[in-house]
């Protein structure tokens, strides 16, 4: 992406969101590194800050991670201003899909 104000670290980090997205039981370490292309070290780094404010969540048998409840209450500002139908139509023009 070429953009000026781009930060690429962001980037990352939306990407490793937004593969946890997908799967709601969790991913492993492993997994997400395998997914994202990301070396393990850096996607830990990333992991744990979002963990601290409560963004991701580590499950303690396993050690999956998980989106966080806090996704939620970041969510709920956006949903709380826009009719649900519009968000409804607008999920559906994004994913082509009506599940």
């Amino acid at each position: 992406m070429k953009d000026d104000h781009y930060i690429a670290l962001v980037g990352k980090v939306v990407r490793v969101v937004e593969t946890l997205r997908d799967e709601p039981d969790g991913l492993s370490l492993q997994d997400l590194a395998s997914r994202t292309g990301y070396v393990k070290s850096s996607i830990h780094r990333m992991l744990q800050s979002l963990r601290i404010h409560g963004y991701i969540e580590q499950d303690v048998t396993g050690g999956k991670y998980r989106l966080g409840m806090r996704l939620l209450v970041l969510a709920s500002g956006f949903v709380s201003r826009v009719e649900l139908a519009k968000v409804g139509r607008s999920c559906f023009e994004i994913t082509g899909s009506s599940q």
